[in-house]
């Protein structure tokens, strides 16, 4: 990773350099997945060096120590806290029952309440003393997470109430709270780097972004650990969408970005850490049919 670089967002000019220009774009595509999936593919021999660095991760003080570092902090930032998060009022199978995908918002920004609530199975949950290390203190969050490294980070854009403006915030899992890193933000920016052109974005209460952090998971794991932070992202995303349900909030996933804009108004550089995943969150607008709602009556559970 090069952090001191500055991302250069392509241009079509450098898609038509290639021998497979876009008149071949699906065979272009399929080449790029089969090389990354091909390289990041497990054998017998790759194992026998993976299971040596994953080792050292395990009983070496200094990546002990490093491996504990796994969180993001802004020391000239001031961090605002969340209120305290409010428990589950409906039962998990409910909450499975009902979540669906969906874009119709009331224009209305979530409250803090409301984020920390979306926000309360993204926390940290308990935290330990390795025996190889009795000096660490190691961090546990209520999602999996390959190595317990996380290299996921959270941050989430908030439109200000009668505005068109929107700030940035990132959040800190061990002391639930928001650190501001951008306050000069227009809806207008923000829809073009999530490559929204049906106004979803100017309804939301709230857009949560993910970014990766890969060196948290390269050096213990190899190539394979860039497969990891994507399936963390996901867990996490079923967290919040999850808990949205139970306060009576909508969400979609969203994959569409402008990958470097959206990097620049998050204020990271795209290559130390880069954003992965979004989802859309707001106050559902009842009087419209989403698409993505199945329309069909779902099938009887045998213990209703």
């Amino acid at each position: 990773m090069r952090p001191s670089m500055e991302m250069k967002e392509k241009e079509l000019s450098d898609y038509l350099k290639l021998e497979n220009p876009l008149g071949h774009k699906n065979q272009f595509e399929r080449e790029m997945v089969e090389i990354f999936h091909e390289n990041s593919k497990q054998s017998p021999a790759t194992c026998a060096l993976v299971e040596r660095e994953i080792n050292s991760h395990l009983y070496v003080e200094e990546k002990i120590r490093e491996d504990a570092r796994n969180y993001k902090r802004y020391f000239y930032n001031d961090a605002q806290p969340l209120p305290e998060s409010g428990d589950l009022t409906r039962p998990l199978t409910d909450l499975f029952q009902n979540r669906c995908s969906e874009r119709n918002f009331v224009k209305e920004p979530l409250t803090d309440q409301q984020i920390s609530d979306i926000f309360s199975g993204l926390q940290v949950t308990r935290r330990a003393i390795p025996h190889s290390n009795v000096n660490v203190d190691l961090d546990y969050r209520a999602y999996p997470s390959a190595g317990r490294l996380y290299p996921v980070e959270t941050y989430v854009l908030r439109p200000e109430q009668g505005s068109e403006q929107w700030r940035c915030f990132h959040y800190q899992a061990d002391d639930h709270s928001l650190t501001l890193v951008n306050d000069d933000l227009t809806v207008e920016e923000v829809s073009m780097c999530l490559r929204d052109n049906v106004g979803i974005v100017s309804k939301a209460g709230a857009i949560v972004v993910f970014t990766a952090m890969f060196e948290r998971v390269l050096d213990k794991y190899g190539i394979l650990g860039y497969r990891f932070p994507f399936i963390e992202a996901g867990g996490m995303a079923q967290h919040i969408s999850l808990a949205a349900t139970d306060i009576e909030l909508s969400s979609v996933i969203w994959g569409g970005m402008l990958d470097d804009r959206l990097n620049k108004i998050l204020n990271i550089d795209g290559f130390s850490e880069t954003a992965i995943l979004s989802m859309f969150v707001g106050k559902k607008d009842k009087t419209k049919n989403d698409l993505s709602r199945p329309t069909y009556a779902a099938k009887e559970s045998p213990n209703a």
